[in-house]
């Protein structure tokens, strides 16, 4: 079986950035700041997205205009305007029979005093004026007259409930005739309904895809970097407005689809990292690694037991052939070789 090959003498774990942590203001600030940059980020996306989904929507009207027959168009609109003309006559007609009955009411009652009146005065043997039975032939007049009008009134609108029952059903007819024709144009402005919003989702995925795959990288690439928190914002923005846009034009049983593959694909990226960073540490990773290992006087990369120090000179592990010891370069001691500094000097 063969042997790792020894690394080199003064192969040293380069030093990784020194992470001080910030006081808790300063901190608490960087939150807020970063949560204000997210949303708005997150409604700059959604006014870009909307500006996308302004794409001209398909007209029914323009649809319905080359299958319907122009006399049949022309007619039911003659028609919608006549009926509308008897349904405003009938209420006119409403509006007169109801002051025609208040008429009736006030000329009733006068009739009924003066009756009264000369009741009273025949009782008592008076005579009866001349004026007073002028004033009650004009109350009767007036009774029967409006009394007149009142029946005029109620036989002409019995004969516009006609003519708007009539009316009524010639236009259900004719848009039984017209609906037979609008069906071909309403699922051809379905097709067209349905392929302009697979079209502005198209143009949606492609302008968001990109931005949250860069957002993704930055994240992924400067995980520990100085602006790690503004590029997280952006990536949550980002994956607010993928979601939406996929919930918004896809239907419910793609979406349930999307959305798992798209979790599993997030699992699977964090579980490869993390595979990636256990078998091939580096960074801080790899420095506590190295760090433990030394603590518990063993091998960093095997956990083979180390028998000897730093007194004991330049070493390596027996069982992997890590170089575990070796001469600083700076003054000459014993060193750790996978860790950034020397403990007698300091050098890195």
């Amino acid at each position: 079986m063969s042997q790792a090959s020894p690394v080199a003498p003064h192969s040293v774990v380069p030093e990784p950035a020194r992470e001080r942590r910030a006081p808790f203001l300063l901190r608490a600030l960087i939150l807020v700041l970063s949560l204000a940059a997210g949303l708005l980020a997150l409604w700059l996306l959604g006014f870009v997205l909307d500006d996308i989904g302004d794409i001209d929507r398909p007209n029914l009207a323009s649809f319905e205009h080359g299958a319907l027959e122009p006399a049949l168009v022309a007619a039911e609109g003659e028609q919608q305007r006549t009926l509308a003309a008897v349904v405003r006559d009938i209420g006119r007609q409403h509006e007169i029979q109801a002051g025609l009955r208040a008429s009736i009411d006030n000329a009733r009652g006068t009739l009924e005093q003066m009756l009264e009146v000369r009741r009273l005065a025949l009782e008592k043997g008076g005579d009866w004026q001349e004026a007073e039975g002028a004033a009650l032939a004009t109350a009767q007049q007036r009774f029967l007259s409006s009394q007149d009008q009142l029946d005029e009134s109620i036989e002409l609108t019995a004969s516009l409930e006609q003519r708007r029952h009539e009316l009524t059903a010639s236009m259900a007819d004719l848009l039984q005739r017209l609906d037979v024709q609008r069906e071909p144009a309403r699922a051809e402005y379905q097709r067209a309904l349905k392929s302009r919003e697979y079209r502005v989702a198209a143009f949606k995925l492609a302008f968001l895809l990109p931005v949250f795959l860069a957002a993704a990288w930055l994240v992924a690439r400067r995980r520990r970097g100085l602006y790690r928190p503004l590029f997280l914002s952006f990536l949550l923005a980002a994956t607010w407005q993928l979601g939406a846009v996929i919930h918004q034009h896809f239907p419910a049983e793609f979406f349930k689809y999307l959305a798992l593959g798209a979790g599993l694909a997030v699992v699977v990226a964090f579980l490869v990292a993390l595979l990636r960073s256990a078998a091939r540490p580096s960074g801080a990773v790899l420095l506590k690694r190295n760090r433990e290992g030394y603590r518990r006087w063993e091998c960093p990369s095997c956990a083979f037991p180390i028998r000897t120090g730093t007194e004991a000179g330049p070493a390596t592990c027996a069982a992997c052939g890590l170089q575990l010891y070796h001469e600083c370069a700076s003054c000459g001691a014993t060193r750790h070789s996978q860790l950034p500094h020397c403990e007698a000097c300091g050098a890195s």
